[in-house]
C-alpha cells in the first residue's frame, strides 16, 4: 500500500469510529444499544435486565466495544482496510494485510487520542 492510500484508509477509520462512538447522529441507534447492552455501570443501573423477578446490573462487552474508540477503531481500521483491498490499493498476502490492519488501528487511535487531548 502506498502513502496516500494508507493516510485516506487511516483517516477514513478515525472518522468512522468517530461516528459510531461520539457523534450525536447516530446517537437514537446507539442509545437503544446500550439499554440492551450497557457499556457502563451507570447505564446497567439505569436500564437493569429482569432475572426471576430480580434486577440484574450487569455490563455488557457489546456496549463496552461501542463504547470504546479503540475498540471500535480496530473494526473500522478492518472495514478501511477491506475497502481499500476491494478497490486494489493492497497486497493479497496475508501477512501484509493484518499488519496494515495493525498500523491502520494505530494511526486511527493515534488520531484519537490527538482528539481527545485537543477537545479538551
Amino acid at each position: 500500500m502506498d502513502l496516500w492510500p494508507f493516510v485516506i484508509a487511516a483517516l477514513a477509520s478515525y472518522r468512522l469510529t468517530r461516528f459510531v462512538v461520539t457523534d450525536s447522529l447516530p446517537d437514537p441507534v446507539r442509545r437503544r444499544i446500550f439499554r440492551r447492552f450497557p457499556p457502563d455501570e451507570m447505564w446497567a443501573k439505569a436500564f437493569p435486565r429482569v432475572r426471576k423477578g430480580q434486577p440484574v446490573v450487569r455490563v455488557s462487552k457489546v456496549g463496552q466495544l461501542l463504547d470504546c474508540p479503540y475498540c471500535t477503531g480496530w473494526w473500522m481500521a478492518g472495514l478501511s482496510l477491506a475497502v481499500a483491498y476491494a478497490l486494489g490499493y493492497t497486497s493479497t498476502r496475508p501477512a501484509t494485510l493484518l499488519g496494515l490492519w495493525w498500523a491502520l488501528a494505530g494511526a486511527q487511535g493515534l488520531l484519537n487520542a490527538l482528539d481527545a487531548r485537543l477537545s479538551r
